[in-house]
């Protein structure tokens, strides 16, 4: 008896952590506007992928906030150029044109003030190969 609760407390364990892992929706690349999660599970990063502005999106207020607006001359406005990818620091995502490989950290607050962004690297010309 007793192995066999143990059996099944391993398998409901296994089974809890199976099922804990983040969902990934797939998302159209090719598009303007992007949601991204964050681990906060009412903030959403939503990234204007023409441009390369990042704002919060609030679900719990549904405010929308911009927190990064980039220089002009910095875009290829081109649908889908941009993106972001998280790091392991929850606040912290690099922000990616990737038709120049120009990239930069984004760093999200729930206070406007504490928002930043900074460049990380310059634009990339002509082949690398």
């Amino acid at each position: 008896m007793k192995k066999n609760f143990l059996t099944l407390l391993a398998f409901v364990l296994f089974c809890g952590t199976v099922f804990a892992q983040e969902v990934q929706y797939p998302q159209k690349t090719d598009v303007r506007w992007r949601l991204f999660s964050t681990q906060d599970s009412n903030i959403f990063l939503q990234l204007d992928t023409l441009n390369g502005s990042v704002y919060t999106l609030n679900t719990t207020n549904g405010s929308l906030t911009e927190i990064v607006e980039l220089p002009s001359g910095s875009s290829s406005f081109e649908k889908g150029a941009y993106t972001l990818y998280a790091t392991k620091d929850k606040y912290n995502f690099v922000l990616i044109d990737q038709d120049t490989a120009a990239s930069w950290l984004i760093h999200w607050d729930y206070n406007k003030d504490k928002c930043s962004c900074k460049k990380l690297s310059s634009e990339i010309t002509g082949h690398l190969w």
